[in-house]
């Protein structure tokens, strides 16, 4: 019976170590870079090529004039934008959501850049945009 429970025990931690090294693996190919230099695009001001980055299989409100509405929009109520940092990934059945943290004047706000994690096109499924307190995700 004590070799049983052992045998139960080592199995569980085998398995429990290879979904931790599976989510590990995961996040470490997300698409960090590509969602990066996606908000870089639309804070540049250039949302026709951003657009560009958009996957043919995306949702509404990422078409260049789209993008620039809502850009514009938090220029407006945040203030200029001063910068960005890639605060990490979370991974949901087919998709990566990649957390951006954009710093305003007055404020920050978390833009989540979606991926597929099924295919590895790296074109942005959608985008959503929260205002932070701090930096931790919302």
């Amino acid at each position: 019976m004590k070799h049983l429970t052992v045998a139960f025990l080592a199995l569980g931690l085998a398995l429990g170590f290879r979904a931790q090294t599976g989510e590990a693996y995961a996040f470490l190919n997300a698409p960090y870079s590509e969602a990066e230099d996606f908000i870089y695009t639309v804070a540049s001001g250039s949302f026709q090529r951003a657009a560009g980055l958009v996957s043919e299989d995306a949702g509404p409100g990422l078409s260049a004039d789209e993008l620039a509405d809502t850009w514009l929009g938090l220029l407006k109520t945040y203030g200029n934008f001063q910068g960005l940092e890639v605060s990490g990934a979370d991974i949901s059945g087919d998709r990566w959501t990649v957390h951006v943290f954009c710093s305003f004047e007055r404020g920050k706000v978390d833009a989540a850049v979606d991926f597929s994690s099924l295919q590895n096109q790296k074109k942005v499924l959608g985008v959503r945009f929260t205002r932070t307190n701090d930096n931790r995700r919302p």
